[in-house]
C-alpha cells in the first residue's frame, strides 16, 4: 500500500521541491523487508495447520520458506551495505545494474505467493 501511495505522490501535477522517485525507494532491495514478513508469517500458517497438511510435505515446505527468508534477509541487509547508483551507468542494462530490485521483486513475489496459497488453503480446509 505504501508504494501505491508513493506511485499517485509522483503522478500529483504538484512541484516536488526534492525529485522524489519510485525507482528510489526500492531500487536497493527494500522489498527484501516485505519478503521476510511474508516467510514469516507463512511459517506461522505452517505451523497452525500442522494436522492438516501431509508432515512430509510440510517438513519440505518449511525448509524451502526457511531459506527463502535466510535469503531475502540477505539481500535486504547487502543492499544496505552495496547501494545502487541512481542514475544507472550510460551503457548499463537496467536489469542488470537493479539487480537487488530485480531479486527483491522475484522474492517477494514467491514469498507472498505461498503465504497465500497457505493462508487459503488452512482457512478452506478449516472451514470442512
Amino acid at each position: 500500500m505504501p508504494m501505491m501511495l508513493l506511485g499517485l505522490y509522483c503522478l500529483a501535477p504538484v512541484q516536488h521541491e526534492a525529485g522524489t522517485k519510485l525507482i528510489q525507494q526500492v531500487k536497493d532491495g527494500q522489498l527484501s523487508w516485505p519478503a521476510c514478513a511474508f516467510c514469516a508469517s507463512a511459517l506461522y500458517e505452517l505451523a497452525e495447520s500442522a494436522d492438516m497438511v501431509n508432515r512430509g510435505s510440510a517438513n519440505w515446505l518449511q525448509g524451502a520458506i526457511t531459506c527463502l527468508l535466510l535469503v531475502s534477509t540477505l539481500v535486504a541487509l547487502l543492499s544496505v551495505v552495496f547501494p545502487t547508483t541512481l542514475p544507472e551507468p550510460k551503457g548499463c542494462v537496467p536489469i542488470f545494474h537493479f539487480k537487488m530490485l530485480l531479486g527483491s521483486v522475484v522474492m517477494v513475489s514467491l514469498s507472498a505467493s505461498i503465504y497465500t496459497w497457505l493462508h487459503f488453503s488452512v482457512t478452506v480446509s478449516s472451514l470442512y
